[in-house]
This record gives C-alpha cells, structure tokens and sequence, in this order.
C-alpha cells in the first residue's frame, strides 16, 4: 500500500529497505510470558547496565535478521563487560595521561611506533567492515568485530603503551600514542553513535568539548585510515600474540605467577612469518624470561603429539578410532596449512567449536611445552636463587603499587617509603633489585626501620615471607 501511495504521489518507492526482526523469547526459549514471569524485568536491566547495553546486545543478536532469539539477561551484561566498560576504561588512561602532559588535540595522525601502526591497521579493518555491512543493513554482522578489536585496544595496545605514557619525558612516541588513541576512540564513537548513542556521545563530547551543538550524531562517518592498512602487520603480531598466549597457558598449568621470571623460552614456528627483533624483545618482556631462543626442530626436548577427542571422532571413524589415537599419540601426523591434522589417512579438524583434537608435548625433564598448529612453545620451568630474588621484587613492586593506590595517591606523586621486616630474602632481594624496585614506584626515599607508625601502611605476606611499608608523598 505505500508503494502504491509513493508511486501514485511522486513517482516513487516508498522506502529502499526492510528490517523484519525476528522473535526475543525467554531464555528458556518459551514464549515471554508475564503470568509465567519468565523474562527479567527491562527497566531492572535498563537500571543495571543502562539502555546502550541493551541496544548493542539486541542490534548483534540473529533477531535482527529474522531469526528467534532468547533473551539472555548475562548477554547484556557481557557488552558491559567487553565493550563498554573497557572504552570508558581506555579514554579514563589516555585523558588521565594526556591531562598531566597538557596534551592537546591536533588533526594530525603521524604513528611512530609499530604499536600504534598496528591499531591503526585494526581499527581499519574494523571500520572497513563495519561501514560495509551497516549499509547493507546487516547489523549483526556490522557488530561482530568490535569484542576483539577492543580487546586488542585495551589488552596489548594500552597496556604496551604504558611504560612510554608513565615516563615525564614528552617524547615523540609519546605524542604519537595521544594522537593514536584520540583518533580511535573519537572515531569509535562515530561509529557507536548508532548503536550505543548515549555512550557515544559521552565520550565524544569528552574527547572533543562539551558545547550543546557539539554532538557525535551531527558528524560524518568514521574516518578512514586506509594508509594505515598493513596485513602483514597485523598477521605477524597475531602470530606473536597466541605465541604470549601459549607460554601463559604454560605457566597457568604449573602454577607459575607471571611476575615470576624464568631462565629461557624457546619457540618454532611452523609458517613463513619470521619475528623481528623487536618482537623478540616484546616475546622476551611478555612471558619474563631471560632468553628467547628459535629453534628448527625440537630434537632432544620435546615431541608434540595430537591427542584425539574419542567422544567427538569416535562416530565418524568408527573401528579405526583407535588407530587414529595410537598416531597422534607416537607423533605421526602433519600439520596442513589449514590447521586440520592428517594421520592415517584420516582428517582432523582444526576448527576448534568441534573440538575434534589438542596438542600435547612430551618434554625433557625441566620443561614444558603446549603449542597449535602456527606455533610451538617450550619453557624452562625451573626456578633458580636468583630469579626466585627477581620474583620477590616483582611482587614487592606491586604490593607497593596497590598500596600507592589504596592511600589515594596521584599516578605522578613521587613517593618515600620505609620497610620494615625480618625477612633475609626479602633484604636479599632489595640488596639486588632495589634501584628497579624504585625506579617502577617512583620512590625517590627508602629507609629500612625497625618499627612503622603513622597512616598508608602496607601490611604484605609474600611466600611466607612477611614484609610492612609506610609510604608518603615526597616533599
């Protein structure tokens, strides 16, 4: 009938596009229903996470392409959790930052850093494939790479930027680490503004002034950093990362803190990348080893085997499950390009929703191994005097952190300490370590006594090993 009307009044359709939402329905997959309450209350939901939540759970759910969709009141408080919440945290650490050096916006964009070349490169692709899918009107789709990229934002790009926005010294990576992240979260705000529009506009009048007629709905589309674009990049600190992630796993498995630094890390990748340098500083850093070292084969210290999920392949191959178990586990099999595993004449998926195998690793004594099929990681786990000094210090370091914080000190505020403790390995440790420990405190004063009195003391038990601080703003 609107057509009808459009075509007979001015000769043309009334509209270009269609939107049919499917049905939201119970988590239970009923039907909502008010006498069987089996639904949470919305303005509840509104008051806990706020309408944006609300909006970029249901605009990234199948219901907006026409399919039924249950409700799921932890679904709403995810996009808190992943999305929104780290944004507000990442825009909190750039203002905190740039406030304390009196940096202001420019229009330039002029990345110094592999770092800030990388984000760049993702928030590309996130825009090019947000912008894309948004104008043919598949919502759901547009929303699907926010999760990573933000992840990617917050858990490698600020937190590698910290140590350059923490020194006092207004460097050019540093400026160049303000421009990067004002340009992104300005322009992820664009792009929220449809989504998310009160969030969004918080942050962009944040970002860019507070005046009535300044609003992030009355701006053009994201801005495009197709300069920027760099697969290999982004290929290669991808490879890096899941690299960091294995060596994680390693030490989760035995228990090992992160702070805690270990002797030697030693990795084979099995594509054609090849780490730079710096990478290898970065690799070195992340998983706190002394060495990193790239092996060719693993002859003499480990041998990586497919352990095969019996439950899941057992159906398709049926007699010859146990000859494809039997395979994986003596290491007879190759790795295709694709991440699936040929053995015996049988194909294992790589997709890991379907869960069909895991790596594992037979190792000389004293290491550890876990790896996929881009990557193998070997850890020497044993922990010597010396490094088991270092990891005291680290976690000197934070419980003087956390202290700093709790007595509400200012993130620049040069600091004094006193200590006092019985601890031989403790006074080892500052004896080795102490320049390092001050340097990453920003104490400028420390005095060992043998009693603390007075407010902002720091009550610490590390290993058993039992240590008090009394902290004060220098000056």
């Amino acid at each position: 009938t609107l057509h009808v009307l459009g075509c007979a009044l001015i000769g043309e359709n009334i509209y270009k596009n269609v939107i049919t939402n499917g049905i939201v329905l119970a988590e239970d997959g009923q039907k909502m229903s008010k006498s069987k309450q089996n639904y949470p209350d919305p303005n509840i939901i509104f008051d806990k996470y706020g309408a944006d939540a609300m909006r970029f759970y249901m605009l990234s759910s199948p219901v907006v392409r026409a399919e039924n969709f249950r409700f799921m009141e932890n679904g709403v408080q995810e996009v808190v959790k992943t999305i929104l919440l780290p944004l507000q945290n990442v825009y909190a650490f750039f203002s905190t930052y740039a406030n304390i050096d009196e940096w202001q916006a420019t229009n330039t964009l002029q990345p110094k850093t592999d770092l800030d070349k990388w984000i760049l490169s993702e928030y590309e692709e996130l825009r090019s494939e947000f912008t894309e899918k948004f104008e043919a009107y598949k919502l759901d789709d547009a929303l699907r790479g926010f999760p990573d990229f933000v992840d990617s934002l917050t858990n490698w790009h600020v937190r590698r930027s910290r140590d350059r926005f923490w020194t006092s010294e207004i460097s050019a990576e540093k400026i160049s680490g303000y421009e990067t992240l004002h340009f992104i979260l300005k322009n992820v705000a664009k792009m929220l503004a449809p989504i998310s529009p009160f969030f969004a506009e918080n942050l962009w009048k944040n970002l860019t002034g507070n005046e009535v007629e300044n609003s992030v709905h009355l701006q053009n589309l994201a801005e495009s950093a197709q300069q920027f674009l760099n697969p290999e990049l982004s290929e290669r600190t991808k490879l890096l990362r899941d690299t960091i992630k294995l060596a994680s796993a390693i030490r989760t498995r035995k228990k090992i803190k992160l702070r805690q630094p270990l002797a030697k890390l030693s990795f084979a990748l099995s594509g054609k990348i090849e780490f730079t340098e710096s990478d290898l500083e970065i690799l070195k850093e992340e998983c706190n080893v002394k060495n990193v070292v790239i092996l060719d084969n693993l002859d003499g210290l480990a041998k990586q085997i497919v352990k095969a999920n019996a439950r899941v392949v057992g159906k398709r191959f049926g007699k010859k499950t146990q000859e494809v178990i039997k395979a994986g586990k003596a290491g007879e099999f190759e790795i295709l390009e694709n991440g699936d595993i040929s053995l015996v004449g049988e194909i294992l998926s790589g997709n890991p929703d379907l869960n069909e195998f895991e790596f594992g690793f037979e190792c000389a004594e004293g290491i550890e191994g876990d790896g996929n099929s881009n990557a193998v990681v070997l850890l020497d786990t044993e922990i010597s005097g010396d490094l088991a000094l270092e990891g005291l210090s680290r976690e000197l370091i934070r419980a003087i952190q956390e202290g700093r914080k709790s007595s509400g000190f200012e993130i620049s505020n040069r600091i004094e300490i006193e200590f006092a403790t019985t601890s031989a390995k403790i006074i080892e440790s500052y004896e080795k370590f102490g320049k390092i420990i001050d340097h990453d405190t920003l104490t400028v004063a420390r005095k060992k006594v043998e009693e603390i009195s007075g407010k902002n003391i720091v009550k610490v038990e590390i290993d058993g090993e039992e240590i008090v601080f009394g902290l004060k703003v220098s000056g």
